[in-house]
C-alpha cells in the first residue's frame, strides 16, 4: 500500500480462512509522492527492507515465492520510478507484483467486508482510506454487487504531507467539491484500513 507493507499467511479449509501470520510494517512508500512524482529513497528502502523480511517468513512456511500473491495501489499506479522498483523486487526477492486498479481495490475490499460481516442491510458503503487514496464502495449485500464506487485523490500519507505545507483544507475543499459524495450514502458506513482500524 500507499502507506503500510503487509503480509497476510492463511490456510483456508472448507471456505474458512485461518490465519498463519498476519504482518504490518508502515513504510510510507506514498510520502512525498505529490511532490516528487516518485518514490523516495528511502521509502523505498524501507518497504524493500519490510519485503526482505517476508520473505524469511514465507520461506519459513515451506511457501514457493512464486505462488505469493503481491498487489500495489494507488501511489504505485502514479509513481514514475515504480517500475523500476518492482523490477528490483522481482529481480532480487523472486516477488513479482500485480498493479491493481483503483476498480479492483473497490472489488477486493467491498468482497472481503461483506464476507466477514453480518450485516443484513440490504445496501451498505465502505470507506478505506489508503496512504495515497480513499475508495467509497457502495455495495448490495445480496446477491453480492458493487452498486458505484469512485476513488479520491487523497490519503493517510498525503494528508499529512499536505498538513505539514500548509494546503490541506484547501485540497480536501477541492476534491470534495469535485466528488460526488451524496450518491453513497447509506444507512450503514463500514470504514477499513489501517488509519480507520487505529482511530477505532
Amino acid at each position: 500500500g500507499s502507506n503500510t507493507t503487509l503480509l497476510l499467511i492463511g490456510n483456508v479449509e472448507e471456505g474458512k480462512l485461518t490465519e498463519l501470520e498476519n504482518e504490518s510494517r508502515v513504510t510510507g512508500l506514498g510520502r512525498d509522492l505529490d511532490l516528487n512524482k516518485a518514490f523516495l529513497d528511502v521509502a523505498m528502502d524501507d518497504t524493500y527492507q519490510a519485503l526482505s523480511e517476508y520473505v524469511e517468513i514465507i520461506d519459513s512456511h515451506g511457501i514457493p515465492r512464486s505462488s505469493v500473491i503481491m498487489t500495489a495501489t494507488e501511489a504505485s499506479r502514479v509513481a514514475t520510478n515504480s517500475k523500476s522498483f518492482y523490477e528490483k523486487v522481482k529481480s532480487e526477492l523472486k516477488l513479482e507484483v500485480t498493479l491493481i486498479s483503483s476498480e479492483g481495490e473497490a472489488f477486493y475490499t467491498a468482497y472481503g467486508v461483506i464476507a466477514g460481516s453480518d450485516s443484513n442491510a440490504d445496501y451498505l458503503t465502505i470507506m478505506d482510506i489508503g496512504g495515497a487514496s480513499t475508495e467509497f464502495i457502495k455495495v448490495r449485500s445480496e446477491p453480492f454487487s458493487i452498486v458505484d464506487s469512485i476513488s479520491l485523490p487523497f490519503g493517510s500519507v498525503r494528508a499529512t504531507d499536505w498538513i505539514r505545507e500548509g494546503s490541506f483544507e484547501k485540497r480536501m475543499d477541492q476534491i470534495i467539491s469535485e466528488s460526488r459524495l451524496d450518491e453513497f450514502k447509506t444507512q450503514h458506513l463500514f470504514c477499513v484500513a489501517g488509519s480507520m482500524t487505529s482511530l477505532g
